[in-house]
């Protein structure tokens, strides 16, 4: 308790004494009470993902991995649109699947005003931001038509880290030579951004268009780097190859959030998908 307290009275310090609106964690109860403790103002609320995330564990081995059971709490928490569905819900699911005794899932229900109350914020928060996405288009920045193809699918948050990317490519990025084995050329590109100089290889195939880039950013970010994008425009590429669209990054992705059952993934309206 006392470290907890600590690292938040040391927060407080390095923010003037400003505390936090929301705090969000898990259902640690150190946590909780040093929230109260420190945090006196601020509101506390649990992390949705953890608690979906421990579930499977809590409920046995027999409803592990039911999809039943899971497409019965999914549809609980994700699309009640009320307190009074979200319990009515709650009760049917405990009936159904004989859970009435299951201590973890009580203690759940008696701090849903902790995590359900998030959840809808946290709901209320994406349906903003995919409707703004889906209603308006954002400005481009150059003349290359792979942006514009890019406007269209991303939704603006994304298109913005697309765009900066694509900025840096065409304007701090130059190739420097090219060599070509058996149909991959490989870009040899300087990148000169922020008073730093860097190298950077690019292995472009002439026939598929299919790149990797050796900063690996696409492979962490999951949207293609400056270097891959020079090296596109460069070839002059119109559109982003479907290999490098993330579907969780674009307009159409499944509205429902995505979370995690054990090794199990899966949204409110899809399969379930190992």
């Amino acid at each position: 308790m006392e470290s907890v307290q600590w690292l938040f009275n040391s927060f407080l310090i390095a923010m003037a004494n400003h505390m936090p609106k929301i705090v969000i964690t898990n259902q640690n109860p150190t946590i909780r009470q040093a929230i109260a403790d420190v945090f006196e103002t601020s509101i506390h609320r649990l992390c949705i993902w953890h608690i979906m995330r421990k579930l499977p564990n809590m409920v046995g081995c027999m409803l592990n991995g039911c999809e039943d059971f899971i497409e019965c709490i999914k549809g609980c928490v994700w699309a009640s649109n009320s307190p009074d569905e979200f319990e009515e819900s709650w009760g049917e699911m405990l009936e159904e699947f004989d859970l009435a005794d299951n201590e973890w899932l009580c203690h759940t229900y008696e701090i849903r005003e902790l995590w359900v109350h998030a959840m809808k914020s946290q709901r209320h928060c994406e349906h903003k931001a995919e409707n703004a996405s889906l209603t308006s288009l954002l400005k481009l920045k150059m003349s290359y038509e792979i942006e514009k193809h890019v406007r269209n699918i991303y939704t603006h948050t994304n298109f913005y880290v697309f765009q900066r990317q694509l900025y840096i490519g065409r304007m701090y990025c130059h190739v420097q030579g090219t060599t070509n084995v058996e149909g991959d050329r490989t870009y040899q590109i300087k990148h000169n951004y922020e008073s730093k100089t860097r190298i950077h290889y690019v292995v472009y195939n002439e026939c598929t268009s299919e790149c990797q880039c050796s900063c690996h950013i696409f492979d962490s970010d999951e949207i293609p780097c400056a270097h891959m994008l020079l090296v596109f425009t460069s070839n002059s590429l119109r559109e982003i190859l479907a290999s490098y669209i993330i579907n969780r990054w674009t307009k159409i992705a499944a509205k429902a959030p995505m979370y995690e059952f054990d090794n199990i993934m899966g949204d409110a309206y899809g399969e379930i998908a190992t």
